[in-house]
């Protein structure tokens, strides 16, 4: 079963044990079960193609999606535009401008994006968004066509590396003809770490009649990059052209000449094995825990009928007080977790300080020995400052990853102190308002590239006065850049006037250039880096909000369980004979299709070939709680 099936049947499952929470008249369960659903619904999957310049990106992204007039390809160097298409209907282009955004028709797309039509991205395009109702990016796959790297323009690199952190995979495009060049294989040591998964795909396979030497000299060249063995790197071939020309003549010789079924199983398995499939895992426990809460006082009142001795009432009682007892010492502003919670943030923030503090002092010496000396910055230093924005956005997206992976064992740690059940899923974001498993969703009708990625403003190409990100977050999220990425580069005083500084540079010798490089750029690293330190601090805390608010609302579902159970036990104590008999087996016909959605969550887990039909399962339009 793949995972869009696994999605469609979990959604399912999910909306179906709303319908019983509403029944049960239990609002806040029901809308806990609303939450997974979305989550599920409107996951995305961005998936960034990157790559030096004229390797066939566009044309690559055309043929993946099986429209090609969505990505205008010409044989000169695109601009520094970043295309981000998703699943969404009606179809809906829009460019974003410096100063506004303009809704246009998709034959309008080149006029934007190619260097002929928009020299020197004179209109000051900053992003393209499409929405369009393509079937291959239902299941959340998003598309990200980015400008390459290496190319005559810096801003074409520091865009690229600037998203990288927020895709769960790339796609790394090259040639099959020509060998991979110092620029790519620099590309690749310095980015393609960041990224979860890669897949290097060589176009133009249609000119040669054995990819493989290409192929094992790409696996050979990049794995040691990538911190792999050559067999473990991944690499297809295909041929956009002949692709193209499968979708005019719908030849089965045509398709298998491409090898694009190939490169499309790649690109499936690159989404669904990892992030796909941890979403489906996550949101099936959740959903399993939150119809252990809805069942709880259900099986507390049956259990009751089941022995209606004063002993076994009495035991379920006990079990009750203890669980009282223990939510409230848990409750308690001195409560233990709450001190080990504040220890263990704060070694985490002493970690993080200090891996800032290497990663910049790395960054400084790199600044001085390399880029002070390279005769390419120099003859146009006004490009050392979109370096030294790629550099700075993956320090601080790698310190954004390492506080997702200690929140998660914090949270890990805590549900076994507690003895809560707590999804450590939602401790990986550091945005507050996005934290407790129980908030409502936030929706928008924005796209995810309105609410999830990061847009470089260029000053160079004519854009906006400076070179700046911006961050635009949802409560729905999958993957982000980090949340306070933009602070530390908007607070930091680069202003229009420090790159109008380096391009006058231009001029001066080159020991005079490096000098005055130094002297412009050295106060905007020192002062990056006193906003850096700043907005960690900051993360941590809101960080330890979100956990001790995500602990508190857990805290709160399980006192209103305990609550509801001793009611029903009270219920259950007052019923006679024949009235327990009769409540017995009304219950009973309530578990049962509980019982048979977490049957079927079990399934979904799994991949279970074999899901139970949810049609005996259906919610019933009676109230259970007022049986």
């Amino acid at each position: 079963m793949d995972y869009e099936q696994r999605a469609a049947r979990l959604v399912e499952v999910v909306r179906t044990a709303a319908s019983h929470a509403r029944n049960m008249h239990n609002p806040d369960l029901a809308a806990t079960f609303d939450t997974i659903a979305l989550q599920v619904t409107q996951a995305r999957f961005p998936v960034l193609v990157c790559g030096e310049f004229k390797r066939g990106k566009s044309s690559l992204v055309g043929a993946l999606l099986g429209d090609p007039s969505l990505c205008p390809v010409e044989i000169d160097i695109a601009t520094n535009v970043v295309t981000a298409i998703e699943y969404g209907a009606p179809e809906r282009i829009e460019v974003r401008l410096a100063d506004r955004s303009v809704t246009i028709d998709r034959d309008a797309i080149a006029g934007y994006v190619t260097e002929a039509a928009n020299p020197g991205n004179r209109l000051g395009v900053e992003s393209i968004s499409i929405v369009t109702p393509n079937e291959r990016l239902r299941s959340g796959l998003v598309l990200f066509d980015t400008p390459g790297v290496g190319g005559v323009n810096a801003a074409h690199s520091a865009l690229t590396y600037a998203l990288l952190p927020a895709a769960v995979a790339a796609i790394f495009v090259a040639d099959v003809i020509e060998p991979l060049s110092a620029s790519e294989l620099a590309f690749a040591a310095r980015a393609l770490s960041h990224v979860e998964r890669v897949l290097v795909v060589l176009t133009r396979a249609d000119l040669i009649v054995d990819p493989s030497i290409a192929i094992e000299d790409a696996q050979r060249k990049l794995a040691p990059l990538l911190g792999t063995t050559p067999d473990a790197v991944e690499v297809v071939a295909v041929s956009n052209l002949g692709y193209l020309d499968y979708l005019s003549t719908n030849d089965p010789a045509d398709l298998e000449a491409s090898n694009f079924p190939e490169l499309e199983s790649a690109l499936r398995d690159l989404v669904e094995k990892d992030r796909a499939r941890v979403l489906i895992e996550r949101s099936a426990s959740q959903t399993r825990d939150a119809l252990d809460r809805l069942r709880a006082p259900l099986v507390t009142e049956r259990a009751a009928y089941a022995d209606q001795s004063r002993a076994a009432s009495e035991e379920l009682e006990r079990q009750l007080a203890e669980s009282d007892a223990r939510l409230a010492a848990l409750s308690g502003e001195s409560a233990e977790w709450r001190k080990t919670l504040a220890l263990r943030l704060e070694d985490a923030r002493l970690d993080a300080v200090q891996r800032l503090a290497i990663a910049w002092a790395n960054l400084e010496s790199t600044f001085s020995h390399d880029y002070l000396n390279d005769a390419q910055l120099l003859k146009a230093p006004e490009r050392v400052l979109a370096v030294l924005e790629r550099d700075i956005a993956l320090i601080v997206a790698d310190l954004e990853k390492h506080l997702a992976s200690v929140a998660d064992a914090i949270c890990e740690d805590m549900a076994g102190m507690s003895g809560l059940r707590l999804d450590t899923g939602y401790a990986g974001q550091l945005h507050v308002e996005a934290a407790t498993p129980t908030a409502r969703p936030v929706t928008r009708k924005d796209s995810l590239f309105d609410r999830s990625f990061v847009v470089v403003r260029n000053a160079g190409m004519g854009a906006s006065p400076v070179g700046l990100m911006t961050t635009f977050l949802g409560g729905a999220a999958v993957a982000s850049m980090p949340a306070w990425l933009p602070y530390v580069i908007a607070a930091a005083g680069v202003t229009a006037g420090v790159r109008l500084a380096l391009a006058q540079l231009r001029r001066e010798e080159r020991q005079a250039q490096q000098e005055a490089v130094r002297a412009t750029c050295r106060p905007y690293l020192s002062e990056v880096h006193a906003r850096a330190g700043t907005e960690l601090t900051r993360a941590i805390r809101a960080l330890e909000r979100t956990l001790a608010g995500a602990f508190d609302a857990q805290l709160n579902e399980e006192r209103n369980v305990v609550a509801a159970s001793r009611k029903a036990l009270g219920e259950a104590r007052g019923r006679t004979k024949a009235e327990a008999t009769a409540r017995a087996a009304e219950l009973d016909r309530a578990l049962a299709p509980l019982q048979a959605l977490q049957t079927a969550l079990a399934a979904i887990a799994t991949s279970t070939a074999s899901i139970p039909e949810l049609a005996s399962v259906s919610a019933r339009g009676e109230s259970w709680a007022d049986a």
